[in-house]
């Protein structure tokens, strides 16, 4: 039987996430070790199936364990580790920063594979965030700030690399607020859309140059 803990105290999901994450990292849990069934698991812990059923859940996630036909299964540490340092990098001192910088990096190279990679159905998703954006500022009389996150989602999307995807997705949702405070300036938010419209051209002209010349400025500015 492996070294499982009985939580004495009020007992939440993270509790039990961090739990298994240990036993993984320390070795206890190997790899294709199974766990125990989710009732006998919930009794060892001394927890009720709702929080156990939420930890499963989010280790799934993690990819630190898989459903089978014969039960949870230990995979091994998989994104755990990665969003563990992820979310100590961006909580360091100079998190925005160093945010903004790898930011700046993925999406220039996101670009560049865009690119080469996009297709008619990519085209028609940055176009349709453009004319979102548009509608939001002259209809709205908004910022844009939905249409803008789409538009730069449907790049990422198009360049068709899932690791640069999923990176850049963590990295946005933590400059969002700023990313809004930047569109509240007076008259930057129908910059910013021309600037949208000069990357969609060179995206769907494949001019890699153009668009990676047009995306940095729209950053440096947007900073």
């Amino acid at each position: 039987m492996k070294d499982y803990i009985k939580l004495t105290k009020t007992t939440y999901s993270e509790q039990i996430i961090e739990q298994i994450k240990e036993l993984v990292e320390t070795g206890i849990l190997k790899p294709s070790d199974k766990l125990p069934p989710p009732k006998g698991l919930a009794q060892m812990l001394g927890i009720s199936m709702i929080p156990l059923k939420e930890a499963l859940k989010t280790l799934q996630f993690m990819n630190v364990i898989e459903v089978t036909t014969d039960g949870f299964i230990i995979k091994g540490m998989g994104k755990a580790k990665l969003l563990e340092l992820l979310e100590k990098a961006a909580n360091s001192h100079d998190s925005l920063n160093d945010l903004k910088e790898a930011r700046m990096a993925l999406e220039l190279k996101a670009i560049e594979l865009a690119c080469i990679r996009r297709n008619e159905e990519d085209l028609e998703r940055i176009n349709l965030a453009m004319i979102s954006m548009k509608e939001e500022i002259e209809l709205n009389k908004g910022t844009g700030i939905i249409g803008s996150l789409e538009f730069h989602n449907a790049i990422i999307e198009a360049c068709g690399n899932q690791i640069i995807f999923a990176l850049t997705t963590y990295i946005n949702e933590q400059l969002v607020e700023g990313r809004k405070e930047s569109l509240k300036i007076p008259g930057r938010y129908k910059v910013a859309l021309e600037e949208h419209e000069q990357i969609y051209k060179a995206i769907k002209e494949q001019n890699i140059d153009k668009a990676i010349k047009c995306l940095k400025s729209h950053l440096e500015t947007s900073y």
